[in-house]
């Protein structure tokens, strides 16, 4: 069993940050590099990767905001065709998150990474250089034609971009230098390190057959429809801080836990149990389901922490608990938690955004996946050992690595979810089942007025409204007090989504959702691209629609719902 101990070592962290602007989105005009001290503009990536990839760069990193998403096709596109002697690794879990490429010159094994800096703040390039007040602001041009502007128009842009990203990138990094913490490749990383300096005390890991168990107690956040269509006042409320709220005032389950037969009232742990949940229009525990979290009525098994459990017999269901693991517990996050929370407090702007974002970055780290999957381009022999072909005439195959991390610690992350379920379960019941519509993770939208407050867990009034349709988990539309719609459909592009009206959503209620058609052109991402078209840039064509009804629970005539029923019900 591996121990998490806090950090002392402070690594040397070297980086630059590169642009490309492109016509037409995949023809690359312009490449853009700065590296603290010298701005260097490119007319193709392969100038620019034969500039960067020079023993004066060798171990440094290269920022692109958004570079998962586009900027590294173009990267691996040149490094496919003009460079077949290097050997590179791309880490794509949720995403090209990392580009590594090596190559030994001079018997010295050298190494150059690209990463995406929206993965560290994840934030706007606008957003964030208004946040940092940094000197070169983001400028607004139209990319989607910026072959319309003059090539000095879109140059300036272009180098407001790569130097107004690095002042960023320093600030944010001087606002660690105090705490003597290096910057990090994604802001989970970061949240992490700053954590592991002051952490009260060691944790230990836990062996592998007790890890697998609680993961299969690993549930999201809550998002659910209850009632879809509302014409009368309501109140959108949003949880303060709701997942940090949980880590001050649950003690967290740490230690070595003890295996048991049996449930034992006022335990911390988690439970494999058969559960008969009775018919209750809120039910409590989390049930995976093709992919979707259901919270449903009826018989069914699972693993649940001891809080949902308690949670779920105040409410009348029956739970047999065949096994289980209990834990010692302690307050683990306070420290972390109450200082971050009060610089978020705080009126300067980019002190506020650095604190929000480390707040709700960390539990998840606790919970991250051992399976690293990994994509490697080489025509080496001991590089594809284990490896299998993913496109074999570029070369590139895919591995998995298994982590062996310590702060890998999945009762942590479960316990935090679990818990921030049970205090929006809280408050749905205090909104009660006949003025509750909606919920999504820390949010509740009701009819009734709930109690508000400043504190860290408590509501705060995020909007009044006077009309709602929700039609799927994130797809709703509302008409707010002020008259003003707010539209939101998941997976649809913003512009289009602008176009909706409020009617349109409640055609879609009846059946009708033919506005909820979208095609567009778009610029691919790296994986789709090589499914796809067996290259690294391409545009690919897409269709959108709304055509699945609702279906996390029974939808009834008047469009209210209740429950799924699993199984038989009590």
């Amino acid at each position: 069993m591996q121990v998490m101990k806090p950090t002392t070592s402070k690594r040397d962290f070297r980086f630059g940050v590169m642009d490309i602007e492109s016509f037409h989105w995949v023809t690359p005009v312009h490449i853009g590099f700065f590296d603290g001290i010298d701005y260097l503009h490119f007319r193709t990536v392969k100038e620019f990767l034969k500039f960067f990839l020079q023993r004066k760069y060798a171990f440094w990193k290269c920022f692109a905001h958004f570079g998962s998403g586009y900027d590294f096709n173009f990267i691996m596109e040149s490094l496919d065709h003009d460079f077949a002697d290097l050997r590179v690794k791309i880490l794509s879990n949720n995403g090209i998150t990392m580009l590594r490429i090596d190559a030994p010159q001079d018997n010295t094994a050298y190494t150059w990474t690209f990463l995406d800096s929206h993965r560290l703040l994840p934030r706007s390039l606008r957003d964030l250089s208004i946040s940092f007040d940094v000197e070169h602001k983001k400028k607004e041009l139209d990319r989607a034609n910026l072959h319309l502007y003059p090539p000095e128009v879109v140059m300036e842009y272009l180098e407001y971009d790569c130097k107004g990203l690095y002042e960023i990138l320093k600030k944010f990094q001087s606002w660690f230098s105090g705490a003597d913490v290096p910057l990090k490749a994604t802001i989970g990383s970061q949240a992490m390190s700053l954590y592991r300096k002051k952490m009260p005390f060691p944790l230990k890991t836990l062996p592998p057959k007790i890890e697998e168990f609680i993961r299969r107690g690993y549930f999201g956040g809550r998002t659910e429809i209850f009632k879809m269509l509302c014409l009368e006042d309501f109140y959108y409320y949003d949880v303060r801080s709701l997942y940090p709220h949980v880590m001050v005032k649950y003690p967290m389950p740490v230690g070595s836990p003890h295996l048991v037969d049996r449930y034992e009232e006022g335990s911390h742990g988690f439970y494999h149990a058969e559960i008969r949940m009775p018919d209750i229009y809120i039910p409590v525990l989390p049930l995976l389901r093709i992919q979707k979290l259901l919270f449903p009525k009826g018989s069914f098994s699972g693993v649940y922490s001891s809080l949902e459990i308690e949670a779920a017999i105040k409410l009348g269901a029956e739970v047999n608990v065949s096994s289980g693991y209990i834990f010692p517990t302690d307050f683990i996050f306070n420290d972390y938690v109450r200082k971050m929370y009060r610089l978020k407090e705080s009126s300067d702007n980019t002190t506020k955004l650095i604190a929000k974002l480390l707040l709700n970055s960390l539990y998840g780290k606790f919970g991250q996946g051992r399976i690293k999957e990994y994509l490697i381009r080489t025509n080496q022999l001991e590089d594809i050992i284990g490896a299998k072909p993913y496109i074999r005439e570029i070369n590139l195959f895919t591995k998995e690595n298994i982590s062996r991390a310590n702060f890998i610690i999945p009762s942590i992350a479960a316990w935090i979810t679990s818990a921030a379920r049970v205090e929006l379960l809280n408050w749905l019941l205090k909104a009660g089942e006949d003025h509750v519509y909606y919920c999504d993770t820390d949010s509740v939208m009701t009819t009734r007025r709930l109690p508000e407050g400043d504190r860290l867990g408590d509501l705060k009034l995020e909007m009044k409204g006077k009309q709602a349709v929700f039609l799927q988990p994130k797809v709703y539309a509302i008409i707010t007090d002020e008259d003003t719609l707010i539209a939101k459909v998941k997976g649809f592009e913003r512009e289009f989504v602008k176009t909706l009206v409020f009617d349109a959503f409640e055609s879609a209620l009846k059946g009708d959702t033919h506005a909820f058609h979208q095609e567009l052109k778009r610029f691919g991402r790296m994986k789709e691209c090589l499914r796809r078209q067996g290259n690294f840039v391409s545009m690919l064509t897409k269709k959108k629609s709304l055509c699945s009804s609702y279906d996390k629970r029974i939808v009834l005539e008047d469009y209210d719902t209740e429950p799924v029923t699993i199984g038989i019900m009590p």
